[in-house]
């Protein structure tokens, strides 16, 4: 069964299973429902912690005091700045903070793989281990910092709708062909999202810095995680990735796309169960 619970009155998280606990970090522009059927697949070894980030799913985008009176929907969420990898890492130690988990295995794709590597940063001595799926540790080059700016004014401005055409592009050919589901949930996803939320998050990632430097020196265990057909980060640039670790494994996962671990969650999940045996 999956808990739900709402911490401080801004971020909520969602937990199932027991065991080793593993906080999975969700990619762009999505929220905690892609890493559920991993995290149910892996509940009888692991306590799966699910947080939607600040700014999406569920989580305010603005956080405030609980006991203030303010009313949380006439808050003017377009002042907000933009929200940075650092920012979203200080929320997850907090939610650690309130979930009493002094340490932690964190798993980030994507954005999600932006913002572990700066909890790493920050966070060294709470990280027991790091997956890391479909990500880079490089930062944005210019034009692609440009492109990151344009769609923040473009879904200020038109709102998050047209951000699911390109739902497909995230996947592998084989899901959009013989798994239509996983593409309806990664539409809704993407549909569902804060404008505000998914722009200011947009302008952090271009904002971000390289942190290659912080992989090679973790001398925590490191789990690098690919989809076969993932287009945006391929295999050729994760291994190069888990290459830069020191104690580093890598996997592939068949006929799965950049939301590989949401594509293929029985494949993702015996690649986990392995690392764990293997490392812990």
């Amino acid at each position: 069964m999956i808990a739900e619970r709402y911490l401080g009155g801004n971020l909520a998280v969602w937990t199932v299973g027991r065991g080793t606990p593993i906080l999975f970090v969700h990619g762009f522009p999505f929220d905690h429902i892609m890493w559920v059927p991993a995290a149910r697949s892996l509940a009888r070894c692991c306590q799966s912690i699910l947080p939607d980030l600040r700014g999406f799913g569920a989580s305010n985008l603005v956080f405030r005091d609980p006991a203030c009176e303010d009313d949380f929907d006439d808050l003017d969420g377009c002042d907000a700045p933009p929200t940075t990898m650092g920012v979203f890492a200080d929320d997850l130690a907090s939610l650690l903070d309130e979930l009493d988990i002094p340490q932690v295995i964190v798993c980030g794709l994507s954005m999600g793989g932006y913002i572990a590597m700066q909890f790493a940063k920050k966070y060294p001595h709470r990280l027991k281990g790091l997956i890391l799926c479909d990500t880079k540790t490089e930062a944005d080059t210019p034009k692609a910092a440009a492109g990151r700016r344009h769609l923040a004014d473009t879904v200020l401005q038109e709102g998050v709708e047209d951000l699911s055409d390109g739902a497909s592009g995230f996947l592998s050919p084989v899901t959009v062909d013989d798994t239509p589901a996983v593409l309806d949930a990664v539409q809704t996803m993407m549909n569902s999202q804060n404008p505000t939320g998914v722009a200011a998050a947009a302008l952090g990632m271009a904002e971000r810095g390289d942190t290659t430097a912080v992989l090679e020196q973790l001398r925590v265990p490191v789990l690098v995680v690919v989809g076969e057909d993932d287009r945006l980060t391929p295999p050729d640039s994760m291994k190069a990735l888990a290459e830069k670790a020191q104690r580093s494994s890598y996997a592939v996962i068949e006929e799965g796309g950049h939301l590989a671990p949401m594509e293929r969650p029985m494949a993702f999940e015996k690649i986990v169960r392995d690392w764990l045996s293997k490392e812990f």
